[in-house]
């Protein structure tokens, strides 16, 4: 059984697509709920998001070029 609370502030609406898009793998998927959960001003640089999510850099760069091949994340310099 899955419980769910009332929803009234510091939640997230996510479409069921992007959960169930097969060409993510799970991880990528997890990481992209954590991205949109982040409030709009937040630095979303490499760093950053591996320092908030504690991962590798590394991992974070992998991630982010699946969610790019896959037409989730556009990245500017």
């Amino acid at each position: 059984m899955i419980h769910r609370d009332e929803h009234d502030t510091e939640f997230t609406i996510l479409k069921n697509r992007l959960i169930n898009d097969e060409r993510l793998s799970f991880e990528a998927s997890g990481f992209l709920v954590f991205m949109l959960a982040l409030p709009d001003d937040w630095d979303f640089s490499i760093k950053g998001l591996a320092f908030k999510s504690n991962l590798s850099s590394k991992t974070v760069m992998r991630l982010i070029k699946e969610l790019k091949s896959a037409g989730y994340v556009a990245q500017r310099r």
